[in-house]
């Protein structure tokens, strides 16, 4: 058999970059991010599960239209105390 006439890449090992801490007011200015975002998240599908639930009928469609409902109030508080009061 005969070797392919193709070049073979060389393969070198670069070490990796490396990662900047980032500053405090960075790392909060994210996980805030990320925590509207969850919260915008959770409002969505406890939205989408009562509007479903809401349509069933049933004894345990009934317990969960209001687990949703209560999901639906607590993901809403939640979201309400991510954004910064008004100066009134």
């Amino acid at each position: 058999m005969t070797k392919s006439a193709l070049p073979q890449a060389e393969t070198t090992t670069a070490a990796p970059a490396p990662v900047e801490s980032a500053s405090p007011v960075a790392l909060k200015r994210e996980r805030l991010r990320r925590d509207r975002a969850l919260a915008k998240n959770g409002m969505v599908l406890s939205m989408g599960a009562l509007v479903l639930t809401g349509a069933l009928h049933g004894h345990g469609a009934r317990k969960a239209h209001v687990a949703a409902g209560v999901a639906l109030m607590g993901f809403a508080y939640w979201h309400h105390t991510l954004y910064p009061t008004s100066g009134r």
